[in-house]
């Protein structure tokens, strides 16, 4: 049997003003970093240890685990790799959601946000050499996948415990594949920031069984505030 434990980021400042951040790199925000060390706080309560961690290059990723991590006193191998950055939200990034739901409507708004495979519409030209111009869930997956399966399978394969701080997308992305989710299954799916999501696989990286750490009114709560913004 195999562990991993997911854990989205805590709150950016992009995210506390409810704006689309994709590959932009904001700082993790006050809330954030709070959300950040109770992860850490969580994990130490329920006897996790690592002895490897995996990243993406944005800053807020590299916080939270930064964070969470000196919470556990554990001081460990880190790889961070482009390949597990956010999806790009195209020429959404940097514009507050709720003038993207004025401008698009709900359900135009609700396809960038949850959809599987329907792009944001694209930047006319990228930000920075070699970044996308747009990305769906899909995409982003595609981007992942031969890193998950080069870098960090065999690191499991071989009996590593695993953390992987990554971004709701990302996240999205991972669930999407353990759990075989279909397309609409994935447009519902939310991830909190800040509680870590374990899952135990089993020899063939299938799910024996998932779950969340923290207590499951806040969980909820911090889901439906994912959900719920923009509206």
């Amino acid at each position: 049997m195999y562990k991993l434990v997911l854990l989205r980021h805590g709150q950016s400042t992009f995210n506390a003003k409810d704006i689309f951040t994709g590959w932009r790199d904001p700082s993790l925000s006050e809330k954030g970093k709070q959300e950040s060390k109770k992860a850490g706080k969580l994990l130490k309560q329920a006897n996790f240890s690592f002895d490897l961690v995996f990243t993406s290059k944005l800053k807020r990723a590299k916080q939270t685990l930064a964070l969470t991590l000196k919470e556990m006193g554990l001081k460990i191998p880190l790889k961070e790799n482009q390949a597990l950055n956010e999806r790009h939200y195209g020429a959404l990034q940097g514009k507050h959601k709720n003038d993207i739901l004025k401008e698009y409507g709900l359900k135009k708004f609700t396809q960038f946000r949850r959809s599987w495979a329907i792009k944001p519409p694209a930047l006319k030209k990228p930000e920075k050499k070699g970044e996308p111009l747009t990305e769906s869930l899909k995409d982003t997956w595609q981007r992942i996948r031969p890193y998950w399966q080069k870098e960090i399978i065999p690191q499991l394969k071989f009996g590593k415990n695993i953390l992987i701080s990554g971004h709701g997308s990302t996240i999205r992305a991972f669930i999407k594949y353990f759990d075989g989710l279909s397309k609409k299954e994935v447009e519902g799916l939310n991830v909190p920031c800040g509680f870590p999501l374990v899952y135990l696989l089993d020899n063939r990286l299938k799910p024996i069984k998932k779950y969340y750490l923290g207590n499951l009114k806040e969980i909820k709560k911090a889901t439906r505030g994912v959900a719920e913004q923009g509206k």
